[in-house]
């Protein structure tokens, strides 16, 4: 995972090309995605993560860090993030600490993200225009929501297809496992 920071946004850059733009400034979350046949690009609801701070610290690539939990879209995430660097960003969609998340993982630890050095350096990434940084099937961003509901009518769409050409497909839509299990929206 690389993490560049600017003082009013973080992007991440993680494996592949895929970019995450949180502007705390303007509110803003700016992701791409894929739907079945295109990139687009996202506007997700920004988020005030509420952090339950603790006593907890270690050690994580040569800085002090302290223990954080919080609660988003239905996961239980634990942080570690170092005071010393005063910047409140970290990796994915995790944000809003006194300090740079240096790892951050479920409670179920199926998922994980862990800093594994950390170094200033300038980059050009902040100088471009962050939407134009993957070609993308649209230039003003959808909203996550309807990214989602775009998506499941694309996997609709296909097991159509498949049933029109005399195929026996069924969608079976599983139960949610990555990332975000319950959005603000379906509550």
């Amino acid at each position: 995972m690389k993490t560049e920071i600017s003082p009013y946004m973080a992007t991440s850059k993680n494996l592949g090309d895929d970019y995450i733009k949180i502007n705390h400034g303007t509110k803003e979350i700016l992701l791409f995605d894929a739907l079945p046949t295109v990139e687009v690009l996202i506007q997700d609801n920004y988020p005030e993560l509420s952090w339950g701070i603790t006593n907890e610290t270690k050690n994580i690539a040569g800085y002090p860090c302290i223990k954080a939990t919080t609660n988003y879209r239905g996961r239980n995430w634990i942080a570690w993030f170092t005071p010393n660097i005063a910047i409140p960003y970290g990796p994915w969609k995790l944000h809003g600490l006194p300090g740079l998340i240096l790892e951050a993982y479920d409670k179920d630890e199926i998922f994980t993200m862990r800093g594994l050095k950390v170094e200033q350096a300038k980059s050009e990434l902040f100088n471009q225009d962050f939407k134009k940084l993957k070609t993308t099937n649209n230039q003003k961003p959808i909203t996550y929501k309807q990214f989602l509901e775009d998506r499941d009518e694309a996997m609709e769409n296909m097991v159509k297809q498949m049933n029109d050409k005399g195929e026996n497909a069924e969608l079976i839509i599983p139960p949610r496992t990555g990332y975000e299990l319950k959005y603000e929206w379906e509550e």
